[in-house]
């Protein structure tokens, strides 16, 4: 690799750190053996200060430039931010209407009346009390003709529905190693 800055952090595609470098892990790392990395990233990322500094964290983790985009949030550095899934509730949902027609028809719908008899042993046979009779008059069935004439109705309110489920909030990624270098030229400072 080319001589790059200590603290410069490069994507890698292998398995492994390449020597004068480490996995952006959040690893603690001897402040004695790394004082020039530490006097760049002091504890921004963990570690006590006195004995250890952290590194990095980007497993699972995309970066975001420093700062505020137009119209965008602010972000500082170190700051962590997202989640993987998220959980749609009613009111996260706009009121929306849907337009459907109805048409007027009449509509005739049998009720059939219960027509039975208890005058058997098909009810069984209560001990001592002999054989139920007359529990049930005899009746007919009967059917009602019921006028439907609904209005037309161009759209209604649709009220929120579904699931408030967890669903997965990621947009497609490949996961990569990110190293940082722990040896290599110390970035100075414009004037």
């Amino acid at each position: 690799m080319s001589e790059a800055f200590v603290g410069e952090i490069r994507m890698f595609a292998g398995n492994y750190a390449p020597e004068n470098w480490a996995f952006c892990d959040g690893s603690l790392m001897p402040i004695s053996n790394f004082q020039v990395l530490y006097s760049l990233l002091g504890t921004l990322y963990g570690g006590n200060g006195s004995t250890n500094f952290g590194l990095p964290d980007y497993r699972g983790r995309l970066p975001v430039g420093q700062g505020a985009g137009t119209g965008l949030t602010p972000r500082t550095l170190t700051q962590k931010f997202g989640v993987e899934t998220v959980t749609m509730r009613p009111e996260n949902t706009a009121p929306h209407t849907h337009g459907f027609m109805v048409s007027a028809q009449d509509a005739t719908s049998p009720i059939p009346s219960p027509a039975a008899t208890a005058n058997s042993m098909t009810f069984g046979k209560f001990p001592g009390a002999g054989i139920i009779t007359g529990l049930y008059s005899a009746g007919t069935g009967t059917s009602v003709t019921v006028a439907m004439n609904p209005q037309f109705l161009d759209s209604a309110l649709t009220p929120s529905g579904g699931a408030t489920t967890p669903h997965s909030n990621l947009m497609g990624s490949l996961a990569i190693n990110y190293i940082i270098c722990l040896v290599g030229l110390y970035p100075t400072r414009q004037q």
